[in-house]
């Protein structure tokens, strides 16, 4: 089963904050994170000074798979999640 990867998991590594070897050690091939959650990472890159071919070479480095976010992957996803109440979906 893959990981998602979320916006402060990747910013720890990026930022080498607290957190960030454990970070490491769980991304795995079939990592993945969502594009929203990119699109945050690459606007504090920025924020902070990174240039593109920095930010390339770091995410890149990294391998995960960008997943596209839409309301079909939101829907799915929050479905499944093991909230103890039953969760209807009304779209």
């Amino acid at each position: 089963m893959s990981s998602v990867i979320d916006t402060s998991a990747i910013l720890a590594v990026v930022f080498e904050e607290p957190g960030a070897e454990r970070v490491d050690r769980e991304i795995r091939d079939d990592s993945v994170v969502l594009s929203v959650n990119l699109a945050e990472v690459v606007s504090r890159m920025v924020d902070e000074g990174s240039d593109e071919a920095e930010i390339r070479r770091m995410l890149d480095g990294m391998g995960l798979e960008v997943v596209p976010f839409d309301e079909e992957f939101a829907d799915r996803h929050w479905a499944a999640l093991p909230l103890g109440i039953q969760v209807d979906l009304i779209r």
